[in-house]
Order: structure tokens, then sequence, then C-alpha cells
């Protein structure tokens, strides 16, 4: 029950940026709140292609109710299956594996608690790798950056409430 109502706070994170939100950008991340809900905030960081045209990765920091630690989520590429490992990685230390819960032809996600030990990481990093096999058994390895994520996480910790 607990993996199903991540999976909605996530949809939920994801679908609210396509409605009438406030945002404040932080350098590489953005803090996104659908007006007059600070029960729905969260932060959000995109990885485009080299072009900048198409979406590689979302990382989407957020809180519910019912967990201490806020929760982190993954929107990755189709490449991967329901149940498969991702490794998390922050300046070369690999800190978090998450399984992928929801996979459809568009992307996959993977979500799990944003622990003390690990937002205290994210704070002090400067990047993050996601590293998973592909399809065809290759090493795939997405980057993103942590700038400004310290700042925007101060900001989201004392506007966004549960």
């Amino acid at each position: 029950m607990r993996n199903l109502k991540l999976a909605i706070l996530f949809f939920v994170m994801l679908a609210a940026s396509v409605f009438a939100i406030d945002t404040k950008s932080f350098k590489d991340w953005e803090y996104v709140c659908p007006e007059k809900d600070s029960k729905a905030c969260f932060l959000s960081h995109i990885v485009a292609d080299k072009s900048g045209k198409s979406l590689v990765m979302q990382v989407v920091v957020g809180k519910i109710k019912e967990s201490k630690s806020p929760v982190i989520g993954f929107q990755l590429p189709p490449i991967l299956k329901s149940g498969q490992e991702i490794n998390v990685a922050l300046d070369n230390d690999v800190l978090m594996t998450l399984d992928i819960k929801n996979c459809n032809e568009h992307h996959c996600q993977a979500l799990g608690a944003l622990t003390h030990e690990f937002l205290k990481e994210f704070k002090t990093s400067n990047a993050g790798i996601v590293q998973f096999q592909s399809d065809t058994d290759k090493l795939v390895k997405i980057y993103f950056s942590l700038e400004g994520f310290t700042s925007a996480y101060n900001y989201f910790d004392k506007h966004a409430s549960v």
C-alpha cells in the first residue's frame, strides 16, 4: 500500500507540472507548487538530451504524510522493466538502490525514501549518476546536477507542508 501511495505522489508531482503553478528556480533545481496547495509542492530537476529538446530523466523530491523522510522519484527511459534495480551514486559513491515500480511505453519510475543520510549527501555532493543495465545489457549512466539542490531543498522545507 505504501508503494502505491508513493507512486500516486510521484504521478501527482509529474502531473502538477502541467497545471497552473508557482515555480522558483535554484540553479539546476526548481521548486514547483500548484497554486494554493502547499501539500502538493515538490522539487524537480530535468535532464534533457544534448539538443535540450527531449526528456532523458526527471528527478523529483516531495513529502507525504505517511513518511517521516522526504520521497525521491526518478522518471527514466522505457528501457527498463518493473522490478529491475537502479543504482544512484553521488560523487561516485553508490548510496542507494531502488527498484523500478512502474513502466509503460513512455517511461519507467523508481521511488524511495530520501533518508536523512542520503539527504545530507545530496546537499554536500556536486553531481549524481543513475546507473542501470539496459534491455540490451549495456550499462547506462545518466548524470544529474545537484547544483542549487541545497538552496532549493531549504526553501521547499520551509514553504511546503504535508
